[in-house]
């Protein structure tokens, strides 16, 4: 199968399975949002932060390392699964004793943690259905459809478990043991489909094996520790300063985004094997134009929706949830931010650059330890959504100057060339919004942004049926 077909077949099995899974889990999301309020929502994503801390360690860089070898090489498939599973299987176990400790050190400066150490301990059994995850194995071989299933499979159980037993705030244990049984059944069953259809699996126990790929995965995965712990710790921060109420509204707005940045995901997923397949310049610049343009006019386009019609947020979440409204303007520019970082990032860690990808991540935590320490004791939420904008943005900064230096090129004029034309497409409709039917006015706004595109040829599907034929 040629490299555009691969591409687009990567992109719709993809498309469908984040399409379908994740339209599961925002509507049991925001159910389960409206349900238990604020103050159990902040408690339900305090301990979310906490045990992701944790999680980063079993997941490291290991995946990545998988998929770029797995890649250029199928016939080392068995070894890297053999060689992956059984490290991130002895980690988890430390980490779950870490989360413990972690817990129990916390509990004396803020002793209100006591009363929810068991939705931690309980949400923190993910560690070890991480450990068992091997969707990276069906991305690496380019089974797209694998994952698809798994992934609507998995947010079918979370959605009907949320909608049959969650009806209060006093049920927020029981939306725990759903989520945490679901991810677990879902990593055993991917496991079991692997035995029997691909490879049995063995423990490997060769330490010269295991040094050597853990050297390589702690380079990228301190990237994601790093990046793990910006994304986190606005939540992390909220819950110990101001308590669950702030938190809770602040994480109902960050959810949101999570789900405003699928598409990303979705289109990194489909490239990254690409990026690593490419040896020369112009076979590389020719991937990352392709990319590029997909991720800025995916990103453009969000960004516009979430933050010219943050307002309709309210509808979904509750009025409980009004204060979300501001929230979400400001993480609206985080959105656009990760779209572009994308741009930049993905290749790099393909091309095995993930320790100068460091300095960009450890740039952007610094940014927002050092600015949420100083704006959520004075303005809360609202602070924590400042620093997470100033995080990114220092992150987007950082790593254009060091693909440049890698690259020597950094597409900077193609970046901005859709921001006109979402100005154009949304703030009409903004200003009429009141008039018109929120669902219409959403509707409007995406087909003058697609016309506008294809009218100025901004995007050309021309260029996306060249890439097909490669």
């Amino acid at each position: 199968m040629n490299t555009g077909k691969r591409i687009l077949k990567n992109l719709f099995s993809l498309s469908v399975a984040e399409i379908a899974g994740k339209g599961l889990a925002f509507f049991y999301t925001i159910y389960l949002i409206r349900k238990i309020g604020p103050e159990s929502n902040g408690i339900l994503n305090f301990a979310k932060s906490i045990v992701q801390y944790f999680v980063i360690l079993v997941t490291l860089g290991y995946e990545q390392v998988g998929i770029r070898e797995v890649a250029k090489t199928k016939s080392l498939l068995k070894k890297y699964v053999d060689l992956i599973t059984s490290i991130r299987l002895g980690v988890a176990l430390l980490s779950y004793l870490l989360l413990y400790a972690t817990v129990q050190l916390l509990s004396f400066g803020k002793p209100d943690i006591v009363e929810n150490t068991g939705i931690i301990y309980i949400y923190g059994l993910t560690i070890f259905s991480t450990a068992f995850l091997l969707n990276w194995v069906f991305q690496a071989i380019e089974k797209m459809e694998v994952i698809a299933i798994r992934s609507v499979a998995v947010y079918l159980v979370n959605f009907i478990g949320i909608l049959l037993f969650v009806k209060g705030s006093g049920d927020l244990t029981k939306a725990v043991i759903i989520i945490s049984a679901s991810m677990i059944i879902n990593s055993i069953w991917m496991f079991y489909y692997y035995q029997k259809k691909i490879n049995k699996f063995n423990l490997n126990f060769n330490f010269r094996e295991r040094w050597f790929i853990t050297k390589e995965a702690v380079s990228i995965g301190f990237i994601f520790l790093i990046a793990t712990l910006y994304n986190n710790i606005d939540i992390t921060m909220l819950g110990i300063i101001k308590g669950d109420f702030d938190t809770g509204i602040y994480a109902a707005g960050h959810q949101v985004i999570v789900f405003a940045i699928l598409p990303s995901i979705i289109i990194q997923g489909a490239f990254f094997p690409q990026f690593a397949l490419r040896q020369t310049f112009e076979s590389r610049d020719f991937i990352i134009s392709k990319f590029l343009k997909l991720q800025t006019f995916a990103g453009y386009l969000i960004f516009g929706l979430v933050f010219f019609f943050a307002e309709y947020s309210v509808l979904l979440l509750g009025n409980k949830y009004a204060n979300s409204i501001l929230i979400l303007k400001f993480l609206s520019f985080t959105v656009l931010l990760q779209f572009l970082i994308s741009v930049y990032f993905s290749p790099l860690i393909s091309w095995k650059e993930e320790k100068k990808v460091i300095v960009a991540n450890l740039a952007g935590l610094l940014v927002n330890v050092i600015l949420n320490s100083i704006l959520i004791p004075i303005y809360g939420m609202y602070g924590a959504a400042i620093a997470t904008v100033f995080c990114e943005l220092s992150v987007l900064i950082t790593i254009i100057f060091i693909f440049k230096k890698v690259f020597g090129k950094v597409y900077l004029k193609e970046i901005f060339e859709f921001a006109p034309i979402m100005l154009a497409a949304f703030i009409p409709v903004f200003y009429l919004k009141d008039f018109i039917n929120p669902i219409f006015s959403i509707l409007i706004s995406i087909a003058l942004y697609v016309g506008i595109s294809l009218a100025f040829k901004v995007i050309d599907f021309d260029e996306f049926k060249a890439l097909l034929k490669k």
